[in-house]
C-alpha cells in the first residue's frame, strides 16, 4: 500500500542519514515508537532525552544504537505495564502526580529506579 511504501521510504531515509554518521553517534527521528515488553508507545525524542543522565536519556542520546523489534520499534526488555507513568513523569516534570494503590506505587518505584529517575 502507499502507506507501507511511505513508511519504507522514511526508514530508508533515516538509515541513509545514519550511514553517514560517526560510528559513535546515532540519529533518531523526532517521534520514537517503543516496544516495552510488548506494550507499544509513541513519544517525542525530546521526552526520552529530558533527563540526560537517566537510562532513557542515555539510550536515546545518540551514543548508542538501541535494539529494534521486527516492526522497527525500539525495544526495551522490561514489563511495560507502568511505562505510561514513566512517560507522563518525563512529560509533566515536577507537576507529575498519580493516584494508585500501594502495590502499583511500589512497582512504579521499581521502574523509576531501573530507568534512573530517582532524583528526577
Amino acid at each position: 500500500s502507499d502507506l507501507d511504501n511511505m513508511s519504507q521510504k522514511k526508514r530508508a531515509k533515516v538509515e541513509r542519514v545514519n550511514d553517514g554518521v560517526n560510528d559513535n553517534e546515532w540519529v533518531f527521528e523526532n517521534v520514537i515508537n517503543l516496544n516495552v515488553g510488548g506494550h507499544y508507545f509513541s513519544t517525542a525524542l525530546s521526552t526520552l532525552q529530558s533527563v540526560p543522565d537517566s537510562m532513557l536519556g542515555s539510550l536515546f542520546s545518540g551514543r548508542h544504537k538501541p535494539q529494534k523489534d521486527a516492526e522497527g520499534r525500539y525495544f526495551i526488555d522490561r514489563d511495560g505495564t507502568h511505562f505510561r507513568y514513566i512517560l507522563n513523569a518525563l512529560r509533566d516534570g515536577p507537576e507529575f502526580e498519580m493516584e494508585v494503590d500501594e502495590a502499583t506505587r511500589k512497582e512504579f518505584m521499581r521502574e523509576v529506579k531501573y530507568y534512573g529517575l530517582e532524583n528526577f
